[in-house]
């Protein structure tokens, strides 16, 4: 060996560690020479279930001929083989020496919204999971409203949709256990209810009956009357046809943003006790069927109903994506309260089409902090897909990496500049060394726009907004101002005030130039993951559609927006002469057409489309 261990290492597989050699190919791909069971002898890697390590722990006694892996549980041996991948990855040689390691909390998750047009395929999940497995997170969630499951008591509702079916997510589920990944069901059971609420069948269970309205706009029904039997009776229905799918304990039952409570059927009456009820009933039916209850805790701090009696079981979900999210003040109520609960962080990837860097970062840090000082138990990242999910997967890839090594140790110290690195080693492998970091600065653009608002970009609210002239601009941006007054919390409202909505034309087009020199920059990566071609061309496609908001928006000022600017292909290649929007939108389209069919089902791609070609 050379004085030493090197990569490749020969590695042999014991049955009594649990640990599937499939799954060491797919998650640790390169790092071991796997070895059949006549060739045992020839390993350089012996496994000692000691009992010794806490769970999910291990401790690694590296020499110069042999590896020991000393655990307690199968998931510590497994996170042992991912700690030598990632140094694999790293390209660093085991080095001689005895190191243990074990996570900070118990329960690293990760959620994935498949419910606002985007439905992965199979093939996208299982690269996710496996990904997931790599930066060592144990929980996953797909987050599901609405007809993205096909629920087989409701055939009718979503027989025209992509949704998920039940062998999908049972076949999902037996990838993730192989993982040593729990897929815990997700599915939102008082507020965002609006499909089932739109239907005339359902619509009488609506707490508000049509809508209501509210600051001088109208919504539709989105939540249903908790006090109505009714309501809990349609959501056991829907939770009895999803529960036989999965093998966790625990069932995520949502109950976030219930806006319509106290305007409709429970107007005048103790929000709290209204909302405590609907919450104990439904713990009542989970607990008969032997689930562990999650939910949201937004509603909790709310209505006051944090001090209220409620089973003492329930896991409540901590979230906030603004990296000015009270995380410290809200845990600290949750723990004075004697709540379980976990911390729930985001990609910031949603409403953005590439991302808000720095937001992601100190939003994942603030969480993780609070986290640790007040006790949680796990840590949830969600990535959430408002305005029809338009973002490409590999813009949450960093904050994936980056939440996973912090909920791993909370003590690590990951700059900017390193969780770069991160993505080219353990996403991209990128030769260049350059894709990571134009990832992370794609998520930089915001910056330069004349408005910063919370959890989105100029840019994004132009193309969900329709705006389409500067009249309906600042409209669009009154009503979203007001949206902000409605929901947004007295820290977040401080920090994003919208005062001078005045559109500058000069911010935009700097944020356009800075976006389009980072799409000729992703010509010179050289991406050698196994779908490298595909995510720089996803990369490619994301930047080009936010640069043309940004042009866009420089347009309207003017009220020119038909009018021509010089701009490169939106494939990426360098083009000469003039572009009209029309082309650029064209073929900025015709490109997300072809990728979304890639990684998810047709259904929802028809919607996002045509809410881009309104700008033609």
């Amino acid at each position: 060996m050379g004085g030493g261990l090197y990569f490749p290492v020969r590695l042999y597989l014991p049955r009594e560690t649990g640990i599937l050699p499939e799954v060491v190919r797919d998650v640790c791909p390169g790092a071991f020479l796997l070895l059949p069971e006549d060739e045992e002898r020839e390993s350089q890697i012996f496994f000692h279930c000691d009992g010794k390590e806490p769970d999910q722990g291990y401790e690694l006694h590296i020499d110069k001929s042999k590896i020991d892996i000393f655990y307690s549980d199968a998931a510590g041996a497994f996170y042992a083989l991912v700690a030598l991948w990632q140094m694999y990855a790293m390209e660093k040689p085991p080095a001689a020496g005895v190191s243990a390691d074990a996570p900070a909390f118990a329960a690293r998750g990760f959620m994935l919204d498949v419910s606002r047009g985007k439905v992965p395929r199979d093939t996208t999940l299982e690269h996710l999971v496996n990904f997931l497995a790599r930066m060592r997170y144990n929980q996953f969630q797909l987050y599901i409203e609405g007809f993205s499951f096909a629920y087989p008591s409701f055939s009718e509702v979503w027989e025209k949709e992509s949704s998920l079916t039940p062998e999908e997510i049972r076949r999902l589920d037996a990838f993730c256990r192989e993982r040593f990944i729990e897929l815990i069901p997700n599915q939102n059971s008082l507020g965002h209810m609006a499909p089932w609420l739109a239907r005339e069948e359902y619509a009488s269970l609506a707490e508000c009956e049509g809508g209501f309205s509210y600051g001088g706009f109208t919504l539709p029904a989105t939540t249903l009357d908790p006090e109505d039997e009714r309501s809990l009776a349609l959501v056991m229905e829907m939770t009895d046809d999803l529960l036989p799918c999965f093998t966790s304990g625990k069932f995520h039952v949502g109950l976030d943003e219930p806006f319509e409570l106290g305007f409709g059927k429970s107007k005048g009456k103790d929000l709290g006790a209204v909302f405590c009820g609907y919450v104990s009933g439904l713990h009542e039916k989970l607990a008969a069927r032997g689930r562990q209850m999650m939910m949201w805790s937004d509603a909790l701090h709310r209505f006051g109903a944090a001090e209220m009696e409620l089973p003492e079981d329930i896991l409540f979900l901590e979230w906030g994506y603004e990296k000015e999210h009270p995380f410290d003040e809200r845990c600290r109520h949750l723990k004075e309260a004697g709540k379980h609960f976990y911390v729930c962080p985001g990609t910031s990837s949603w409403n953005t089409f590439t991302g808000m860097t720095d937001n992601m970062l100190t939003n994942i840090d603030n969480a993780i902090s609070a986290a640790k000082t007040y006790g949680a138990e796990g840590v949830l990242l969600t990535d959430w897909g408002d305005g029809n999910h338009m973002q490409q997967l590999p813009f949450s890839y960093g904050s994936v990496i980056y939440c996973g090594l912090r909920a791993w140790n909370t003590e690590t110290g990951i700059s900017r500049k390193k969780l770069a690195d991160l993505l080219d080693a353990f996403v991209f492998m990128d030769r260049t060394g350059k894709m990571g970091e134009i990832v992370l600065a794609a998520g930089d653009y915001w910056k330069l726009e004349e408005l910063a608002l919370p959890c989105r970009t100029l840019a994004h609210m132009v193309f969900a907004s329709g705006i389409k002239d500067l009249a309906s601009y600042e409209k669009g941006l009154l009503l979203t101002g007001k949206i902000q007054e409605i929901l947004c919390l007295p820290q977040i409202k401080a920090a994003y005030p919208m005062e001078d909505l005045t559109l500058c034309p000069k911010n935009a087009l700097a944020a356009a130039d800075f976006l389009e020199h980072l799409r000729e920059c992703l010509t010179e990566t050289d991406p050698w993951c196994p779908d490298g071609a595909l995510v720089r061309e996803e990369l490619e496609n994301g930047i080009a559609m936010a640069a043309f908001f940004c042009r866009y928006r420089a347009l309207l000022a003017e009220g020119r927006t038909d009018a021509a600017w010089d701009i490169p292909g939106a494939s990426g290649q360098p083009q000469s002469g003039v572009r009209k929007q029309k082309e650029a939108l064209e073929e900025i389209v015709r490109e997300f057409r072809r990728l979304w069919k890639i990684r998810n089902k047709e259904g929802g791609l028809l919607t996002g489309t045509e809410m881009l070609m309104r700008f033609k």
